[in-house]
């Protein structure tokens, strides 16, 4: 899915969760999960018209993308291998929270 599909979900009233996944200190990836009858709950990595990953280098920029393509609520994601890298058994922590987002003509 493209941020141009992304806008066309949502004017067609698609029901979305949106989040920004930070897999390092400067790639963050956006995220969508439709929701619906039919629809998979597995999160969709938002791509560019090339079938490439949309990578942003700050958690700001993946902000205003969804921002400007609609959506109010964005979940941060970040996965820490910490565990797997001292030996514990849980291996991945996962942390996540949810904020508002507006893009920068809004906050003004």
């Amino acid at each position: 899915m493209t941020l141009k599909e992304l806008e066309q979900a949502r004017a067609n009233g698609a029901e979305l969760d949106a989040m920004v996944v930070a897999t390092d200190a400067v790639v963050y990836l956006l995220q969508v999960v439709r929701h619906g009858d039919g629809e998979s709950t597995l999160p969709v990595t938002l791509q560019d018209a090339r079938g490439n990953n949309l990578v942003y280098k700050s958690r700001y920029a993946a902000d205003q993308a969804f921002a400007r393509a609609g959506l109010t609520r964005v979940t941060l994601v970040h996965e820490s291998a910490y565990g797997e890298m001292i030996g514990t058994e849980t291996g991945c922590n996962r942390m996540e929270h949810s904020y508002p987002v507006k893009t920068d003509s809004e906050s003004t």
